[in-house]
């Protein structure tokens, strides 16, 4: 740090010189994240109400009201209207309290928890900060064989995690399947829909299959669901959802200190911005139901127009019909070899600044609402021409 401070002008100067090589949103240059540009009205409410610290509830006793009514939202989306839990920084924290809060109710000194093999990594972490052994099992084919699961339960087993979004395609794994060997077990049964807790909700309305995968299965005891990703909300911004205060252990401890005399919330984060959670009940009132279907529509719209020019392209494969705004595709040009063909390609679209994900077979796009079709044609002629310079 400099002893004597510098003028705003200066900082600003500097601020933009380093942050200009960042990718933004409204370029659609970000075609690979799970994450989008927060609606105009969340980012107004956010930077309004930055200063309140919901971590310290008992001096913003409105913000506490709030998260509690966004609960409530939330949950009556998912089809549980008495369900309990907080607004949090991520799914990485909401996975990780579903896992602490199961861990602590379940009497089991070495306890273990069954994820797919596509399960995301944050579970992996949380096994390792918590003590738990991770089984991963191939889900793919639970639907006929439920035994590549039952046959991994013993009395160490505490809880099944499903996944309602896949990272690497945006699959739903068979919650419904889950839910009936949990049930049957009496385990619990996360399901991890940061993703999809946005999007499958609105799906059927708009003509695309019906999945279950929240509280309407009896055996689901606990969700997490990301506003800040199709939810419009700024990050951070993700939400841990219970069945009923019966799923939760209390976390709390008794801090004395915090200056408004009440016990902080049972999360993993202390000082929490508040913003985070006035933001997304402000957008979650602007927008409604009607208002998300419209932008679920949207996404899809360009998801099937995207889909559909792959799918006519020569050497591309698309992995599957997406069944959301997911797609997964990969090269199948002869003048590259398989080992190194989809790096190559990788490399050249990223080259003239899209912002991808590769997995080890394929390369994800996502079609957030930042995507316009103008945005999918530009990345199409990038594609088209990188795949023209292998041939």
């Amino acid at each position: 740090m400099m002893r004597e401070g510098s003028s705003e002008e200066n900082v600003l100067g500097d601020l933009k010189k380093i942050l200009e090589k960042d990718l933004n949103f409204p370029s659609g240059k970000i075609i690979g994240s799970m994450c989008t540009a927060p609606h105009d009205f969340a980012k107004i409410i956010f930077n309004k109400y930055i200063e309140t610290n919901i971590g310290d509830p008992g001096l913003f006793p409105g913000t506490e009201k709030i998260e509690k009514e966004c609960i409530k939202i939330l949950g009556n989306l998912l089809n549980n209207v008495n369900a309990v839990g907080n607004i949090v920084s991520g799914g990485t924290e909401s996975n990780i309290l579903a896992l602490v809060h199961s861990r602590n109710l379940h009497d089991v000194k070495y306890p273990e928890i069954i994820v797919s093999d596509n399960a995301h990594y944050s579970f992996y972490k949380a096994s390792n900060l918590l003590g738990l052994k991770l089984i991963p099992v191939s889900y793919s084919d639970m639907k006929s064989d439920t035994s590549v699961i039952t046959e991994k339960i013993n009395s160490n087993t505490i809880m099944i995690v499903g996944t309602a979004g896949t990272t690497d395609l945006g699959l739903v794994d068979p919650i419904d399947v889950l839910s009936s060997i949990c049930i049957k077990h009496n385990i619990d049964l996360h399901v991890d829909a940061s993703f999809g807790g946005f999007v499958l909700p609105f799906l059927h309305e708009l003509g695309y299959d019906k999945f279950e995968f929240d509280f309407s299965l009896d055996g689901v005891t606990s969700l997490t669901i990301d506003p800040h990703k199709m939810g419009m909300a700024p990050i951070p911004s993700s939400c841990i959802l219970f069945r009923s205060i019966e799923n939760i252990s209390n976390l709390n401890e008794n801090v004395d200190y915090l200056a408004g005399g009440k016990p902080p919330r049972s999360t993993i984060l202390g000082t929490s911005t508040g913003a985070s959670v006035v933001s997304l009940w402000a957008i979650m009132r602007l927008l409604g139901l009607n208002g998300y279907k419209k932008i679920i529509q949207q996404c899809m719209n360009n998801t099937e127009y995207i889909y559909q020019k792959l799918n006519s392209m020569p050497n591309i494969e698309v992995i599957q019909k997406p069944s959301m705004n997911i797609i997964g595709f990969r090269c199948n040009s002869k003048s590259l070899n398989a080992s190194n063909q989809l790096d190559k390609l990788l490399n050249s679209l990223r080259s003239e600044g899209w912002g991808l994900s590769k997995f080890p077979n394929h390369i994800r796009l996502v079609i957030m609402p930042h995507i316009s079709r103008g945005h999918a044609d530009d990345f199409l002629l990038t594609l088209s021409n990188a795949m023209k310079s292998f041939d």
